[in-house]
């Protein structure tokens, strides 16, 4: 954790970045790519972020994966996680390798309880192209949909940005 705070601490946070950037991390040696063998059998989650919470949740998420926070099932089903920065609002994604409905759902339930996700939130859950036909056969298709103005706002639970 010390190795990774050294070298972390001279990026350029997820908030200052311009449209277009994303800024990934997964371990070593997964490709953020769905193509890559340890990606085809999962998915990824995706939460909208209002700008000005991005780095906030970004650092709760990346600290989790890197420390030992998060349950080990949990943790060894995580590939990465990635942060879009975009004109109106930020995507985490958080990519996972089993698209179990049971592995997604532990997945999706700890993210609620460590970002303090809201249930009236929804989260979008994307299966990759080779497990989506059996996601979606058990009714975890991508049908999740999240509030036009995304994660952070008074209508999705306020978040205390002094708090994180």
């Amino acid at each position: 954790m010390e190795q990774f705070w050294a070298i972390y601490q001279h990026l350029k946070k997820p908030d200052a970045c311009k449209p277009g950037i994303d800024i990934q991390l997964f371990k070593d040696p997964i490709k953020p790519m769905w193509e890559d063998e340890n990606n085809k059998q999962g998915g990824k989650i995706n939460i909208k972020l209002r700008k000005d919470y991005t780095t906030i949740i970004w650092e709760e998420m990346i600290f989790a994966l890197i420390g030992n926070v998060l349950p080990t099932g949990v943790k060894e089903n995580v590939n990465g996680v990635v942060v879009s920065s975009r004109d109106e609002y930020n995507i985490l994604q958080i990519w996972f390798k089993n698209c179990n409905t049971t592995a997604v759902a532990d997945l999706e339930q700890c993210i609620r309880d460590l970002l303090q996700i809201p249930n009236e939130v929804s989260l979008i859950i994307k299966p990759f192209v080779r497990c989506a036909k059996d996601f979606a056969a058990k009714g975890s298709g991508d049908i999740k949909k999240i509030p036009s103005k995304g994660l952070g706002n008074s209508s999705t639970g306020k978040r205390d940005k002094g708090n994180k």
